[in-house]
């Protein structure tokens, strides 16, 4: 494993689910299915130098990478953030507040046990990626799934929470926190739940 520095906990995580870990200056980053290496921690500005990422290319065999800078040119792209330390009820929109009240008053909202998720969170899947029209089979196979989700259970900063409408699973996702950053990596529901 890579020396200690920032991204560590994502970076155990992707390697659990069999993404490659790759070092450089700048950097942890972790191999995707496309040849592509993306930077951790997601919302770690860079300005990495065009050498070493020349370097990280060749010696890596990838075809490209993917990290957030307001420096380099690039592909446009955007992370949602919120820094009010007193969001809450109180500061969703009006009109979607009622809504929320609701699905609470329906849902019981907690981590989801490793085999809970393994027992219902394909399904979740498999219907989330029919309506989005995609298919990544680490969500749609039953081993590749289960996979995922022991990675999740090893990791020290990955959690799945669920809303669970009279015990059934009806919504997920996958959550990594470290470094006082909180990201939601993968949201799944299904159908017949969507209403609460």
């Amino acid at each position: 494993m890579p020396r200690q520095r920032t991204g560590r906990g994502l970076a155990q995580f992707m390697a659990a689910r069999g993404r490659r870990i790759v070092e450089s200056g700048s950097a942890l980053w972790h191999s995707t299915d496309g040849k592509m290496l993306m930077s951790l921690p997601y919302h770690l500005a860079l300005d990495p130098e065009p050498d070493e990422m020349r370097e990280l290319l060749r010696s890596s065999g990838s075809l490209g990478v993917r990290y957030p800078s307001i420096t380099r040119q690039g592909s446009p792209g955007g992370l949602y953030v919120c820094r009010d330390k007193e969001y809450s009820l109180k500061t969703v929109q009006s009109r979607l507040r009622s809504k929320v009240r609701r699905g609470l008053e329906h849902c019981e909202v907690r981590a989801v046990e490793t085999d809970e998720l393994v027992a219902q969170g394909l399904r979740l899947n498999q219907e989330t990626m029919a309506r989005q029209g995609r298919y990544e089979a680490e969500f749609g196979e039953a081993e590749s799934f289960r996979r995922l989700v022991q990675a999740i259970e090893i990791s020290r900063t990955v959690v799945a929470y669920g809303s669970f409408v009279d015990g059934v699973l009806g919504a997920y996702a996958v959550t990594y926190e470290e470094d006082g950053w909180f990201h939601i990596l993968h949201q799944m529901s299904r159908v017949d739940c969507l209403e609460h």
